[in-house]
C-alpha cells in the first residue's frame, strides 16, 4: 500500500473546509499509510480555528503549517511538498470534496504523474454557466468518464487541467517549480504542470474524482474571475503565448468596434446583442439557461478583460489613445 501525504493550501475557507475535512475522514484507507497536511495561507477568518479544532478529534494524521501572511498557493503547495512525510504528494483543492475510494484508486494506478477529474457540482445558475463554458472549450477531456490519455506538449493547450486533484512524486514535483513562488499574478498551475510534461507526460484519469464546488455568491465569482484575467494573461498572452493571435484579433475587434460605435452606434449595439445571444445559444442549447447566460457573458466578461487590462495595461492605453487619435481626424 502507497505510503501518500495529501496536501491543501487554504485561504479564507472557513465556510467550506468542514466539507472537505469530512470527506477525508470518510477515505477508504488505512490511517496509517496516508498524512493530511494542511497549510493555511494567512487566512482573516475562522479557518485556523477550525482546522485546529479539527486536529483535536480526529484520528487522521494531520499536520497544520500556518503563514501569518497570504503568500499564495504555489508558495503554500512548495512548502507543504517539503514539510510532508512521504514522497507521493497529493494535491487537493479546500472546495472539494473527495470519493471515498480517492487513494484506492491511486494505489492502484502505476503511474504518477497524474491529473484527475473535478466534476463541478451545477447546481445553480452560475455553476451551470462555468460548466458549459468548460465543456465546450474541453470537449471529452472535462466529462466525468473518458478514457485515459497522456498530457505531453502536443496536446497540452487543448485538454482540461490543474491542480484540483492532482498525483506527483515529491522529486519531480520541485524540480519542476516555477521561479516565483510568491507572484500571485502568475499562471503558476499551467507553468508548473508545463514543466512537468517537458520531464514526464502527466496521465488524466476520471479514475481519480473529486467533486468542485464553485463559490456561493456572484460577487465572489465575479471577483474570482477579475483575479484569473491576469493569470490568463500571463500564460497564454504574454510572450507570444499561444493565444496571442487570438488576442491581437480581439483587440482588433474592439479597436473597429469602439471606432465604428461612436458615429453608429445602433448597430454596434445590434452587432453585440446578437453575438451574445449566439454564444448564450451555443452554450446552453435551447433551454432557459441560455436567455440568463446573455448578462452573465456581459458581467464575466467585463470582468475578464478590465484582469487582463491590469496586466496588459499598454495595450488598453493604446485603444483609447487611437481611438480619440481617429475620432479626432475624421471630425475635422
Amino acid at each position: 500500500m502507497k505510503k501518500i501525504s495529501i496536501i491543501t493550501p487554504i485561504y479564507n475557507e472557513s465556510n467550506n473546509i468542514e466539507h472537505f475535512l469530512c470527506s477525508i475522514e470518510k477515505i477508504k484507507y488505512s490511517h496509517t499509510s496516508f498524512e493530511l497536511v494542511l497549510i493555511n495561507d494567512g487566512s482573516m477568518d475562522e479557518t485556523l480555528k477550525i482546522i485546529t479544532d479539527f486536529k483535536k478529534q480526529t484520528k487522521i494524521d494531520l499536520k497544520i503549517i500556518s503563514f501569518r501572511k497570504n503568500r499564495g498557493r504555489a508558495y503554500a503547495r512548495h512548502i507543504g511538498s517539503k514539510k510532508a512525510k512521504y514522497d507521493l504528494l497529493f494535491f487537493l483543492d479546500c472546495r472539494c470534496v473527495v470519493f471515498p475510494d480517492a487513494l484506492i484508486a491511486l494505489n492502484s494506478i502505476k503511474y504518477q504523474p497524474l491529473l484527475g477529474v473535478a466534476i463541478q457540482e451545477t447546481g445553480d445558475l452560475v455553476s451551470r454557466f462555468f460548466h458549459k463554458v468548460r465543456k465546450k472549450i474541453y470537449k471529452d477531456s472535462f466529462s466525468s468518464n473518458f478514457k485515459d490519455l497522456y498530457i505531453n506538449e502536443s496536446n497540452f493547450n487543448h485538454i482540461s487541467k490543474g491542480m484540483a486533484t492532482f498525483f506527483c512524486n515529491r522529486k519531480l514535483f520541485l524540480k519542476c517549480q516555477i521561479k516565483n513562488l510568491e507572484d500571485k499574478d502568475s499562471s503558476d498551475d499551467t507553468k508548473l504542470l508545463q514543466n512537468i510534461i517537458r520531464n514526464k507526460p502527466i496521465l488524466k484519469t476520471a479514475r481519480i474524482k473529486v467533486t468542485y464546488y464553485m463559490r456561493s455568491s456572484l460577487w465572489e465569482n465575479l471577483l474570482h474571475i477579475y483575479k484569473r484575467g491576469p493569470k490568463f494573461s500571463d500564460y497564454y498572452i504574454n510572450n507570444k503565448g499561444p493565444f496571442f493571435s487570438y488576442y491581437l484579433a480581439i483587440i482588433f475587434l474592439i479597436l473597429s468596434s469602439v471606432i465604428v460605435a461612436l458615429f453608429f452606434p445602433a448597430y454596434i449595439i445590434i452587432a453585440y446583442l446578437f453575438l451574445l445571444a449566439f454564444i448564450a445559444f451555443y452554450l446552453a442549447g435551447i433551454s432557459l439557461d441560455a436567455i440568463f447566460f446573455i448578462p452573465l457573458l456581459v458581467l464575466f466578461g467585463l470582468f475578464f478583460v478590465s484582469g487582463v487590462a491590469m496586466k496588459r495595461f499598454l495595450d488598453f492605453i493604446i485603444i483609447i489613445f487611437t481611438v480619440i487619435l481617429v475620432y479626432g481626424i475624421i471630425a475635422k
